[in-house]
Protein backbone atom coordinates (compact mmCIF):
# COMPACT_ATOMS: atom_id res chain seq x y z
CA UNK A 1 0.00 0.00 0.00
CA UNK A 2 1.44 3.16 -0.86
CA UNK A 3 -0.32 4.97 2.06
CA UNK A 4 -1.78 4.55 5.82
CA UNK A 5 -4.76 3.37 5.99
CA UNK A 6 -5.76 5.70 8.39
CA UNK A 7 -5.33 7.93 5.32
CA UNK A 8 -7.37 6.09 3.04
CA UNK A 9 -9.74 5.72 5.35
CA UNK A 10 -10.08 9.50 5.39
CA UNK A 11 -10.17 9.84 1.61
CA UNK A 12 -13.53 6.86 1.67
CA UNK A 13 -15.46 8.94 3.85
CA UNK A 14 -14.43 11.76 1.47
CA UNK A 15 -15.53 10.45 -1.40
CA UNK A 16 -18.96 10.24 0.28
CA UNK A 17 -19.66 14.12 -1.01
CA UNK A 18 -19.92 15.12 -4.59
CA UNK A 19 -16.24 16.60 -4.52
CA UNK A 20 -13.92 13.25 -3.66
CA UNK A 21 -10.56 14.39 -2.84
CA UNK A 22 -7.61 11.35 -2.63
CA UNK A 23 -7.43 7.68 -3.50
CA UNK A 24 -8.68 5.33 -0.70
CA UNK A 25 -6.41 2.16 -2.89
CA UNK A 26 -10.34 0.37 -3.51
CA UNK A 27 -9.45 -3.26 -4.56
CA UNK A 28 -13.33 -3.73 -5.09
CA UNK A 29 -14.73 -0.54 -5.91
CA UNK A 30 -17.43 0.91 -4.06
CA UNK A 31 -21.05 0.97 -4.50
CA UNK A 32 -22.99 4.03 -3.94
CA UNK A 33 -26.23 3.88 -1.33
CA UNK A 34 -28.52 6.85 -0.99
CA UNK A 35 -31.70 6.73 0.98
CA UNK A 36 -34.68 9.15 1.05
CA UNK A 37 -36.11 10.84 4.16
CA UNK A 38 -39.05 9.00 5.35
CA UNK A 39 -41.28 10.22 8.00
CA UNK A 40 -44.58 8.88 9.37
CA UNK A 41 -43.96 6.10 6.47
CA UNK A 42 -43.93 9.15 3.48
CA UNK A 43 -41.02 9.54 1.56
CA UNK A 44 -40.03 12.87 1.65
CA UNK A 45 -37.88 13.15 -1.19
CA UNK A 46 -34.37 13.87 -1.21
CA UNK A 47 -31.88 11.23 -0.69
CA UNK A 48 -30.48 12.74 2.47
CA UNK A 49 -28.20 9.40 3.73
CA UNK A 50 -25.54 8.14 1.83
CA UNK A 51 -23.11 5.73 2.32
CA UNK A 52 -20.42 3.62 -0.06
CA UNK A 53 -19.67 0.07 0.72
CA UNK A 54 -15.90 -1.57 -1.02
CA UNK A 55 -13.15 -3.62 -0.18
CA UNK A 56 -9.55 -1.98 0.04
CA UNK A 57 -6.14 -4.87 0.65
CA UNK A 58 -7.29 -5.20 4.80
CA UNK A 59 -10.97 -5.95 4.48
CA UNK A 60 -14.68 -4.35 3.65
CA UNK A 61 -14.81 -0.45 3.93
CA UNK A 62 -18.23 0.97 5.15
CA UNK A 63 -18.24 4.63 4.65
CA UNK A 64 -20.86 6.96 5.85
CA UNK A 65 -21.93 10.46 4.35
CA UNK A 66 -22.11 13.77 6.46
CA UNK A 67 -24.83 16.09 5.76
CA UNK A 68 -24.89 17.81 3.11
CA UNK A 69 -23.91 21.29 2.73
CA UNK A 70 -26.58 24.07 2.93
CA UNK A 71 -27.43 25.69 -0.34
CA UNK A 72 -30.28 27.92 -2.47
CA UNK A 73 -28.81 26.27 -6.20
CA UNK A 74 -32.05 25.17 -6.85
CA UNK A 75 -35.28 24.47 -4.93
CA UNK A 76 -34.29 20.57 -5.05
CA UNK A 77 -30.85 21.11 -3.59
CA UNK A 78 -32.38 23.34 -1.09
CA UNK A 79 -35.21 20.62 -0.19
CA UNK A 80 -32.84 17.92 0.18
CA UNK A 81 -29.91 20.06 2.14
CA UNK A 82 -33.13 21.11 4.44
CA UNK A 83 -34.26 17.57 5.83
CA UNK A 84 -31.08 16.63 6.12
CA UNK A 85 -30.61 19.44 8.47
CA UNK A 86 -33.74 18.84 10.02
CA UNK A 87 -33.14 15.19 10.27
CA UNK A 88 -29.91 15.90 12.26
CA UNK A 89 -32.13 17.89 14.82
CA UNK A 90 -33.89 15.52 15.39
CA UNK A 91 -31.54 14.70 18.39
CA UNK A 92 -33.66 12.80 21.35
CA UNK A 93 -32.02 10.25 22.62
CA UNK A 94 -34.11 7.40 22.91
CA UNK A 95 -33.87 3.18 22.72
CA UNK A 96 -33.20 1.61 19.68
CA UNK A 97 -33.71 -2.14 19.52
CA UNK A 98 -30.30 -2.08 17.83
CA UNK A 99 -28.25 -0.62 20.11
CA UNK A 100 -27.99 -0.66 23.74
CA UNK A 101 -29.06 2.53 26.13
CA UNK A 102 -30.40 5.62 24.07
CA UNK A 103 -29.64 6.78 20.92
CA UNK A 104 -29.66 9.90 18.35
CA UNK A 105 -32.84 9.06 16.79
CA UNK A 106 -32.34 10.79 13.47
CA UNK A 107 -28.93 9.45 13.23
CA UNK A 108 -30.43 6.02 14.03
CA UNK A 109 -33.20 6.57 11.24
CA UNK A 110 -30.80 7.19 8.90
CA UNK A 111 -28.22 4.10 9.76
CA UNK A 112 -31.91 2.00 9.58
CA UNK A 113 -32.64 3.20 6.09
CA UNK A 114 -29.31 2.62 4.67
CA UNK A 115 -29.11 -1.05 6.30
CA UNK A 116 -31.97 -2.96 4.68
CA UNK A 117 -32.46 -4.08 1.17
CA UNK A 118 -35.26 -1.48 -0.56
CA UNK A 119 -37.06 -2.94 -3.70
CA UNK A 120 -37.13 0.80 -4.98
CA UNK A 121 -33.15 1.88 -3.99
CA UNK A 122 -31.94 -1.46 -3.84
CA UNK A 123 -29.50 -3.55 -1.49
CA UNK A 124 -28.56 -2.02 1.72
CA UNK A 125 -25.29 -2.10 3.77
CA UNK A 126 -26.08 -5.55 5.14
CA UNK A 127 -26.44 -7.29 1.72
CA UNK A 128 -23.49 -5.11 0.20
CA UNK A 129 -21.60 -6.35 3.15
CA UNK A 130 -22.52 -9.87 3.03
CA UNK A 131 -21.62 -10.16 -0.54
CA UNK A 132 -17.89 -8.18 -0.29
CA UNK A 133 -16.99 -10.55 3.21
CA UNK A 134 -17.98 -14.12 0.31
CA UNK A 135 -15.34 -12.72 -1.71
CA UNK A 136 -11.24 -13.52 -1.24
CA UNK A 137 -9.74 -11.31 0.98
CA UNK A 138 -9.56 -10.68 4.86
CA UNK A 139 -12.95 -10.84 6.64
CA UNK A 140 -12.43 -7.64 8.48
CA UNK A 141 -14.21 -4.45 8.34
CA UNK A 142 -14.00 -0.86 8.66
CA UNK A 143 -16.16 1.80 9.44
CA UNK A 144 -15.61 5.32 8.44
CA UNK A 145 -17.52 9.12 8.66
CA UNK A 146 -17.17 12.60 8.54
CA UNK A 147 -19.68 14.65 10.49
CA UNK A 148 -23.13 12.86 11.26
CA UNK A 149 -21.13 10.68 9.31
CA UNK A 150 -19.28 10.02 12.24
CA UNK A 151 -21.84 9.30 13.75
CA UNK A 152 -23.38 6.79 11.37
CA UNK A 153 -20.34 4.87 11.69
CA UNK A 154 -20.35 4.59 15.11
CA UNK A 155 -23.95 3.10 15.29
CA UNK A 156 -22.96 1.18 12.32
CA UNK A 157 -20.06 -0.02 13.87
CA UNK A 158 -22.13 -1.44 17.04
CA UNK A 159 -24.74 -2.62 14.40
CA UNK A 160 -21.90 -4.59 12.40
CA UNK A 161 -20.74 -6.16 15.57
CA UNK A 162 -23.67 -7.69 16.72
CA UNK A 163 -24.71 -8.84 12.93
CA UNK A 164 -21.33 -10.43 11.93
CA UNK A 165 -20.23 -11.60 15.73
CA UNK A 166 -18.09 -14.21 14.35
CA UNK A 167 -15.69 -11.11 12.64
CA UNK A 168 -13.27 -9.63 14.80
CA UNK A 169 -14.25 -6.07 15.89
CA UNK A 170 -14.97 -3.28 13.48
CA UNK A 171 -12.06 -0.74 13.65
CA UNK A 172 -13.65 2.81 12.88
CA UNK A 173 -12.19 5.78 12.42
CA UNK A 174 -14.23 9.32 12.82
CA UNK A 175 -13.86 12.50 11.69
CA UNK A 176 -15.33 15.62 13.12
CA UNK A 177 -18.14 12.84 14.58
CA UNK A 178 -20.86 14.42 16.15
CA UNK A 179 -22.26 12.03 18.95
CA UNK A 180 -24.86 9.68 18.67
CA UNK A 181 -25.94 8.21 21.93
CA UNK A 182 -25.69 8.61 25.88
CA UNK A 183 -23.59 6.53 28.76
CA UNK A 184 -25.20 3.40 27.98
CA UNK A 185 -24.31 3.28 24.62
CA UNK A 186 -20.67 4.31 25.14
CA UNK A 187 -20.41 1.42 28.08
CA UNK A 188 -22.05 -1.45 25.03
CA UNK A 189 -19.47 0.12 22.24
CA UNK A 190 -16.63 0.03 24.04
CA UNK A 191 -17.76 -3.46 25.87
CA UNK A 192 -17.93 -4.84 21.99
CA UNK A 193 -14.04 -3.97 21.89
CA UNK A 194 -14.64 -1.91 18.86
CA UNK A 195 -11.61 0.14 18.32
CA UNK A 196 -12.05 3.48 17.46
CA UNK A 197 -9.94 6.59 16.32
CA UNK A 198 -11.79 9.47 16.82
CA UNK A 199 -10.59 13.25 15.06
CA UNK A 200 -11.66 16.43 16.10
CA UNK A 201 -9.93 19.35 14.69
CA UNK A 202 -9.43 23.41 16.63
CA UNK A 203 -12.22 25.04 16.55
CA UNK A 204 -14.86 22.98 15.18
CA UNK A 205 -17.75 22.47 17.52
CA UNK A 206 -19.55 19.52 16.10
CA UNK A 207 -17.88 16.94 18.18
CA UNK A 208 -19.33 18.88 21.11
CA UNK A 209 -23.07 18.16 19.84
CA UNK A 210 -25.32 17.21 20.76
CA UNK A 211 -25.04 18.29 24.11
CA UNK A 212 -24.53 16.17 27.47
CA UNK A 213 -22.49 15.91 30.49
CA UNK A 214 -18.98 16.26 28.66
CA UNK A 215 -20.21 19.48 27.08
CA UNK A 216 -17.67 22.42 28.04
CA UNK A 217 -18.79 23.93 30.44
CA UNK A 218 -17.47 27.64 29.80
CA UNK A 219 -19.35 27.26 26.09
CA UNK A 220 -22.80 25.64 27.80
CA UNK A 221 -22.13 29.22 30.10
CA UNK A 222 -21.86 31.62 26.73
CA UNK A 223 -25.07 29.70 25.18
CA UNK A 224 -26.40 30.92 28.39
CA UNK A 225 -25.51 34.25 28.14
CA UNK A 226 -26.48 34.49 24.41
CA UNK A 227 -29.67 33.21 25.15
CA UNK A 228 -29.73 29.82 23.87
CA UNK A 229 -29.64 28.06 27.08
CA UNK A 230 -29.42 24.05 27.04
CA UNK A 231 -30.79 21.76 29.52
CA UNK A 232 -28.16 19.14 29.02
CA UNK A 233 -30.35 16.46 30.74
CA UNK A 234 -32.70 14.97 27.95
CA UNK A 235 -29.75 14.54 26.33
CA UNK A 236 -26.64 13.15 28.14
CA UNK A 237 -24.54 12.41 25.42
CA UNK A 238 -21.01 11.18 25.57
CA UNK A 239 -18.66 10.62 22.92
CA UNK A 240 -17.01 7.22 22.06
CA UNK A 241 -13.52 5.81 20.41
CA UNK A 242 -10.04 7.34 21.32
CA UNK A 243 -9.93 11.46 21.24
CA UNK A 244 -7.51 12.76 18.83
CA UNK A 245 -6.92 16.63 19.11
CA UNK A 246 -5.23 18.44 16.20
CA UNK A 247 -3.87 22.02 17.33
CA UNK A 248 -0.55 22.47 16.47
CA UNK A 249 -0.14 23.99 19.78
CA UNK A 250 -2.21 25.95 22.40
CA UNK A 251 -0.33 29.28 21.42
CA UNK A 252 -1.18 28.01 17.69
CA UNK A 253 -4.86 27.13 18.44
CA UNK A 254 -5.47 30.03 19.98
CA UNK A 255 -3.68 32.55 17.78
CA UNK A 256 -5.57 30.44 15.21
CA UNK A 257 -8.98 31.69 16.73
CA UNK A 258 -7.96 35.46 17.34
CA UNK A 259 -7.10 35.81 13.77
CA UNK A 260 -10.54 34.23 12.91
CA UNK A 261 -12.28 35.81 14.52
CA UNK A 262 -10.64 39.66 14.22
CA UNK A 263 -10.76 39.26 10.59
CA UNK A 264 -11.92 41.72 8.38
CA UNK A 265 -13.50 40.82 5.63
CA UNK A 266 -15.34 44.00 3.43
CA UNK A 267 -19.20 43.48 3.64
CA UNK A 268 -18.78 40.80 5.78
CA UNK A 269 -20.24 41.34 9.26
CA UNK A 270 -18.76 39.79 12.88
CA UNK A 271 -21.15 37.08 13.06
CA UNK A 272 -21.27 36.42 9.18
CA UNK A 273 -17.12 35.76 10.05
CA UNK A 274 -17.22 34.18 13.53
CA UNK A 275 -19.53 31.92 11.55
CA UNK A 276 -17.38 31.02 8.31
CA UNK A 277 -14.43 30.15 10.99
CA UNK A 278 -16.92 27.57 12.17
CA UNK A 279 -17.83 26.35 9.00
CA UNK A 280 -14.28 25.86 7.51
CA UNK A 281 -12.84 24.37 11.11
CA UNK A 282 -15.24 21.34 10.37
CA UNK A 283 -14.47 20.90 6.34
CA UNK A 284 -12.44 18.15 4.99
CA UNK A 285 -11.90 19.28 1.85
CA UNK A 286 -7.99 19.97 0.21
CA UNK A 287 -5.96 21.76 2.62
CA UNK A 288 -8.73 21.92 5.15
CA UNK A 289 -7.08 21.28 8.93
CA UNK A 290 -8.56 17.57 9.09
CA UNK A 291 -6.72 16.64 5.62
CA UNK A 292 -3.48 18.31 6.86
CA UNK A 293 -3.45 16.41 10.05
CA UNK A 294 -4.80 12.87 9.83
CA UNK A 295 -1.55 10.78 8.97
CA UNK A 296 0.15 13.57 7.47
CA UNK A 297 1.80 14.72 10.12
CA UNK A 298 5.99 14.25 10.62
CA UNK A 299 7.02 10.88 12.35
CA UNK A 300 3.55 8.99 11.71
CA UNK A 301 4.83 5.27 11.92
CA UNK A 302 1.55 4.36 10.06
CA UNK A 303 -0.04 2.14 12.66
CA UNK A 304 -3.45 2.15 12.74
CA UNK A 305 -2.24 4.04 16.58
Amino acid sequence: MTQCIRRRLFYAAAQTYPQAIGDPEWIVAPVSIERDLIVRGQVVEGRIDGALVGRIAEGVVIAFRGTLAPTVANITAATRSFFDWANDGWCVAAPNGHYAGRVHEGFAGSVDRLWDDHATYGPGIGSLVNQRLAEDGPKRLFVTGHSKGGALANLGALRARRTWPDLPPPKVLTIAAARAGDQGFADAYAAAGIDCLAYEAAFDLVPLLPPGAQSPAKLMEALARAGAAINVAPFGYVRVGTRRFHAESWAQYLWDIWLRLRMRIPGVSFPEQALTALASAHLIDQGSQYFNYICLQEGCDHSWG
